[in-house]
């Protein structure tokens, strides 16, 4: 769809290679055949009016409802809107597509599709923030890289970030372990920090909490970085924390709360960089001292062991 709305604009050839150009980056930046060239030399002036006609007249001709509509300003200065849009196919499916309007051109066109929402993971149901209360919302620039950006998201709860301009728009890579399925803000500088949760198929007695937690820097977003490392050395401890009653005591804790405190910190450990096989033997001790382990507990743990060696093997130091 969003090929067929571009070429839709080939009576501007220069202006079109420039869209598709920029919208393949995946930094965002102008081609480097464009240095030192202002845009306004070689391509014509963008029509605001005729971009946002383009757009109503598909909502039209596809039966699509406006669920959400917003404008604003790009970082130059120039207008966009952005629509969250649906509809019900034929077999009473929901169907969700997004659509971002500058004066250049529709930089951003998701969905329908034929088989849009059927997949778990399709992306193209918009976002309007990322946390409950209506913070971080899409069409405001959510890492301060000077672009405006739009989340959107997939009937399996993740979601990925588009940054956007004047003549396209591209998704910021995400690298963790996890695509996120929620934000918060480690380092507390009011920015989102996306974040998703480790899972394991099957009964689960234990449900450790393992969260993926990643940082804009450079570009991307990222689980490899200091400041994520750090946010795990904190939790580390809090999560091998004893708990003491009024008394001062230590308080017994049951068998399935102390695995699960034991799995926690040993993420957040294996996360903030330490040795797995260090953390891995003392989450294991941690097990032995409750053998044997109740059936369905046990194989909860042992699933759990394996998928922490799974995704930090040893490596030679």
């Amino acid at each position: 769809m969003a090929a067929s709305l571009l070429t839709q604009a080939g009576r501007r050839g220069i202006a079109l290679a420039l869209a598709l150009a920029s919208a393949c980056a995946s930094d965002h930046r102008v081609s480097p055949w464009l240095e030192g060239v202002r845009l306004g030399d070689v391509a014509p002036p963008g029509d605001w009016q005729e971009q946002v006609d383009r757009v109503r007249a598909e909502i039209r001709a596809d039966a699509m409802t406006v669920d959400v509509q917003r404008e604003g300003k790009l970082s130059d200065g120039s207008p966009f809107a952005l629509f969250g849009l649906s509809k019900v196919d034929a077999l009473g499916r929901r169907r969700h597509a997004v659509r971002v309007v500058t004066a250049q051109a529709v930089v951003l066109a998701l969905g329908p599709g034929e088989d849009a929402d059927v997949t778990a993971g399709n992306r193209t149901r918009l976002i309007v923030s990322l946390v409950d209360g209506g913070g971080w919302q899409s069409g405001t620039d959510l890492n301060h890289d000077g672009l405006v950006d739009v989340v959107v998201g997939a009937p399996d709860g993740t979601y990925e970030i588009w940054g956007v301009h004047a003549r396209g728009a591209s998704p910021y890579p995400m690298r963790g372990l996890v695509a996120p399925t929620t934000a918060m803000d480690i380092d507390d500088d009011g920015l989102p920090d996306p974040a998703g949760t480790i899972r394991i198929a099957g009964v689960d007695p234990i449900e450790p909490t393992l969260t993926e937690v990643l940082v804009f820097a450079g570009g991307v977003y990222t689980a490899d970085h200091p400041t994520v490392r750090a946010w795990h050395e904190r939790r580390a401890g809090e999560a091998s924390a004893a708990t003491i009653d009024a008394d001062g005591g230590v308080v017994a804790r049951p068998v399935v709360e102390e695995l699960r405190r034991a799995l926690e910190s040993a993420w957040h450990r294996l996360r903030a960089g330490q040795r797995p096989d260090k953390v891995l033997a003392d989450a294991d001790a941690v097990a032995r001292k409750h053998a044997p382990l109740q059936e369905g507990v046990a194989q909860a743990w042992v699933r759990w062991r394996g998928k922490l060696r799974d995704l930090f093997p040893d490596r030679e130091r």
